[in-house]
């Protein structure tokens, strides 16, 4: 393309709908830079300096929800909802698919209802745009799962929408599935997905003008739970190292013995939650595989398989 046409191309704003942390926000952060975040509305926010993060330490589950890099952007948050909501699903004490359920009505609610109060005042957009701007193209960006009434109120308003799917999908479900058939002493409490949970992602994807994913795997996955093949575009996963104002921050060197010993084993790390979704039946079967060869595997994570105290073993640690 000519340099010339760039001129002739609409512009774009984006609004970005996130619940949690996810990619420690890398999308918001990427669409900051370049100046086309309108705005990032998300379940909490909790800047180092307020009151919460005070209240709460650095225990708490709300320590990351902030990114430095998004101090100036505008950002909507739900503090004060989120603390009642999660209150009220405690004290009903719901099991996990009913809290998901709920949590991501609630999170859609919220979405919406800021959108058609502040789309009014036109707090999130640019100064430069008017609704009667023609060069101009609005993207509502959202993860799986929480974008139904999101995406149906951009698509009321002639809006692009893009999902950003965090999974496979029911495909992956099906996996799951058959892993907690072939493992059932540490299947856990999981549970497959009730039907609505589905079908709500379903219309999810039909709303969606284009749908990412990070892998081409997932990318089949989604194809084998029939999402249109030309809808779905990849981009993988990017390192990001660690920077420290402009300046990345060297890499750590390290030493490695020619052999690995009983004195200087391999060691393997599995970090997150440590359940069969995870693959951790498959890597305790790699354990016991390589029990008298000099490897440890060391798991960090939330525990969510059952019998967890029988598995361990003189390489591995939980």
């Amino acid at each position: 393309m000519r340099a010339t046409d760039a001129s002739n191309l609409p512009s774009s704003q984006w609004l970005c709908c996130q619940l949690g942390a996810r990619e420690h926000y890398a999308i918001p952060r990427a669409l900051f830079r370049i100046g086309m975040l309108g705005s990032l509305v998300t379940d909490a926010w909790v800047p180092p300096s307020s009151l919460l993060a005070k209240c709460c330490g650095h225990s708490s589950k709300f320590r990351h929800r902030f990114h430095s890099e998004l101090r100036d952007a505008r950002v909507k948050a739900f503090n004060s909802s989120l603390v009642l909501f999660e209150m009220l699903a405690g004290a009903r004490d719901l099991a996990v698919w009913p809290k998901i359920l709920a949590r991501n009505r609630w999170f859609q609610r919220k979405v919406v209802s800021f959108l058609r109060s502040h789309l009014r005042k036109g707090a999130w957009l640019p100064r430069s745009f008017t609704l009667s701007t023609l060069n101009y193209q609005l993207v509502l960006c959202s993860y799986s799962y929480t974008a139904l009434e999101p995406f149906r109120y951009a698509k009321s308003r002639g809006w692009k929408t893009l999902l950003v799917q965090i999974d496979p999908g029911p495909e992956e479900e099906r996996i799951v599935a058959e892993e907690t058939a072939r493992e059932p002493e540490l299947a856990g409490k999981w549970h497959p997905a009730p039907p609505e949970y589905w079908a709500f992602w379903r219309e999810e994807c039909k709303l969606a003008d284009r749908i990412v994913v990070n892998s081409e795997w997932s990318r089949e996955g989604l194809i084998r739970g029939k999402v249109p093949a030309e809808k779905i575009s990849i981009i993988p996963l990017a390192y990001e190292e660690l920077r420290v104002g402009r300046r990345a921050e060297p890499r750590l060197r390290r030493n490695y013995p020619d052999r690995f010993t009983a004195e200087r084993p391999l060691r393997v790390l599995f970090l997150g939650l440590i359940n069969l979704r995870k693959g951790v039946a498959r890597l305790l079967e790699a354990a016991r595989i390589l029990r008298d060869e000099p490897v440890e595997f060391w798991m960090v994570g939330p525990v969510e398989i059952t019998n967890a105290s029988t598995i361990t073993d003189p390489g591995l640690a939980l």
